[in-house]
């Protein structure tokens, strides 16, 4: 047994983003991973389950002002989450 036990990962995301004529912007987000190991030889846990998840992500942002929503699901945690940003810096 080792202190931190590593496994090979895949992982793919893909965004798709709509502007419109406002400057008003509104994104979707998805993303999903997993280990590409045989469940016999995962041994980052006890466990016998391969970690995997999927994360699901909505923005809308206008002005300096944008809010998102997160949505997490996976084989051994789910979560989400919601905030809003401030961008300080000057818009390019």
């Amino acid at each position: 047994s080792t202190l931190f036990p590593y496994t090979t990962l895949f992982r793919s995301t893909t965004e798709f983003v709509w502007v419109r004529r406002t400057g008003t912007e509104l994104g979707y987000k998805i993303a999903l991973g997993g280990s590409i190991l045989a469940p016999n030889t995962y041994q980052g846990d006890k466990n016998a389950d391969v970690p995997f998840y999927f994360s699901h992500t909505i923005h809308l942002t206008k002005g300096k002002i944008t809010g998102f929503c997160q949505a997490n699901f996976g084989s051994h945690t789910n979560s989400f989450q919601c905030g809003v940003n401030y961008k300080l810096g000057k818009n390019r």
